[in-house]
């Protein structure tokens, strides 16, 4: 059996399960173009996972445990490329863990790996039943059903840590008034993240240098948040958890009209979404330029506030980006009644109204959100008048 997709067609959860539920055999390959993981399948169950930094990885589950310090991981990954040995194996020789330590290691290794890709905001897969030959790994053996339950825990919480964190471009600092030694007793993890914020490193550069994965940094950096010891810095001319957010909710926007265009005419729907993005002048001030609904809402927040630091402050910012979506918007659903037909406009557009009931609802709501949300109703009630 072959199967080949991406995310937005087929979830990883319903390849992992139907992979188990048919007790298959072979590997399943998933790239987001960064990142690339292969997973090891044997009757239905993960046994293996590889990926890039991999030895990173087991490198940093070791520190974090306190069974190795950096010198020692460094000394063993030294010597693994001499001798052409995986660390864990390595680890063993010397003597600083046991086989069965390493085992269990190697099963939560394979575990994080793949809780790490249920984060990932888009992808491509490409599975093969294959013959697996695993006599020189270390295999563990994971329950795709348990695997299912603890990824989707995971999804929930990081939707709510997401909220206070909206990019890994935003820089947070150590609140002023506060001695963090004087007023909590962090947990071993919550010390670990308090003591790379320096007000300079983004939350990208956190991950890398704090040795953890992308889910317990951020559950860590939104305990120190909720507890008033860090917060985002408001660099001059960007806010940028608020810019942040804004761009966020018309993303949200876009990318589902973008799907549902797509679903009616296919691959016409790119061109018109190229053809409509409004020509703003003077140029600098097109800051929605390199804005794409088919890339990550992160990697567009880092491109759109890179464009708002050439504002002299907050508020004609916000008022440039609001006016910029808002054209942008209302230019495609201004041609869609003749393109896809007034009964689909309409569906549409209660798919919008469900996206901003969500902004006004479950997001934390602000004045400038609230802005956005009558900004696009009025849109919505525009397009709507010309339907009837």
């Amino acid at each position: 059996m072959a199967l080949t997709g991406d995310f937005d067609t087929f979830f990883i959860s319903n390849i992992l399960q139907l992979l188990a539920d048919e007790n298959k055999t072979g590997t399943l390959r998933i790239s987001d173009g960064k990142r690339q993981i292969e997973i090891i399948i044997k009757d239905g169950y993960i046994v293996y996972a590889l990926g890039a930094k991999i030895e990173f990885k087991l490198g940093s589950i070791l520190i974090n445990k306190h069974i190795i310090n950096a010198n020692q991981l460094n000394d063993a990954l030294e010597e693994g490329k001499k001798k052409n040995l995986a660390l864990g194996n390595v680890l063993v020789q010397k003597g600083l863990i046991s086989k069965d330590t390493l085992e269990q290691l190697i099963h939560e290794q394979v575990e994080e790996i793949i809780y790490d890709i249920f984060l990932w905001e888009k992808g491509e897969f490409e599975y093969k039943d294959a013959k697996i030959n695993l006599d020189r790994v270390i295999v563990t053996r994971l329950d795709v059903t348990r695997v299912l339950l603890e990824a989707s825990r995971r999804i929930d919480e990081i939707a709510i840590f997401k909220k206070h964190i909206l990019t890994e471009g935003i820089i947070f600092r150590i609140r002023e008034r506060l001695n963090p030694a004087d007023k909590i007793k962090p947990s071993q993890y919550e010390a670990q993240v308090l003591s790379l914020i320096d007000g300079k490193k983004t939350v990208g550069q956190l991950i890398e240098s704090s040795h953890l994965d992308q889910f317990t940094l951020y559950k860590n950096l939104y305990t120190l948040i909720s507890s008033g010891i860090i917060e985002a810095c408001i660099t001059n001319p960007t806010d940028q958890a608020l810019y942040s957010s804004l761009i966020k909710a018309y993303y949200d926007i876009l990318h589902t009209m973008f799907k549902s265009i797509k679903q009616q005419i296919g691959e016409r729907a790119t061109a018109i979404f190229r053809e409509k993005k409004p020509v703003i002048e003077p140029s600098e001030k097109n800051i929605i330029r390199n804005f794409d609904h088919e890339i990550s809402v992160s990697e567009n927040i880092d491109f759109i506030l890179n464009e708002l630091k050439k504002f002299n402050n907050l508020e004609e910012g916000f008022a440039v980006l609001a006016d910029a979506f808002n054209m942008y918007i209302l230019n495609i659903l201004s041609i869609l009644p003749e393109t896809i037909g007034a009964d689909q406009t309409r569906i549409l557009l209660r798919d919008i109204d469900l996206i901003l009931l969500y902004i006004g609802r479950l997001q934390h709501i602000s004045d400038d959100k609230i802005k956005i949300i009558s900004d696009i109703e009025f849109i919505i009630q525009k397009v709507k008048r010309e339907l009837n």
